[in-house]
């Protein structure tokens, strides 16, 4: 679990990765039906994965509210001398969405803790009740907003 402090209001982050396998595909709705936000990743050395994210976000956009917070994170960024996808490219599609757009690095930690902070902003930015939330899960396929009190930690 991490935390993003932003002002007086800390959310807690968990993180849920199904590492887009397809046996997970069908219960994803479970996942993002009430989520406020959501990230989808995908590998910039791979481009097939960036289509299976544009099919991952289709699906997103059309079974959630149009207020959900979605941001595109590109990673492996590190390994961008054998990139398949462009920056630009990315950043495009994100923009043409209204998606937060983020190049990342899991492996050197490039802009993860900024990926977080732009969503924890845009998530104070677009919801007036953001400071109730206590507990944000974050999966690569979905970022579900837990507004419960009873279970902050």
């Amino acid at each position: 679990m991490g935390q993003v402090n932003w002002g007086d209001t800390i959310m807690n982050f968990d993180i849920w990765d199904t590492a887009g396998q397809e046996r997970f595909r069908s219960i994803l709705p479970l996942y993002y039906r009430q989520a406020a936000a959501a990230i989808v990743v995908y590998d910039v050395t791979q481009k097939n994965t960036f289509i299976r994210a544009k099919e991952y976000l289709r699906e997103l956009r059309a079974h959630t509210s149009e207020h959900i917070v979605v941001a595109l994170v590109a990673n492996k960024e590190d390994l961008a001398h054998i990139r398949q996808v462009s920056f630009e490219e990315g950043e495009d599609y994100a923009n043409e969405n209204g998606f937060i757009f983020m190049e990342t690095s899991a492996k050197t930690g490039k802009n993860i803790n900024k990926t977080f902070l732009a969503i924890a902003k845009k998530l104070m930015e677009e919801e007036p009740s953001a400071e109730d939330y206590t507990s944000v899960n974050i999966g690569t396929d979905t970022l579900d907003v837990n507004r419960d009190k009873c279970c902050s930690h």
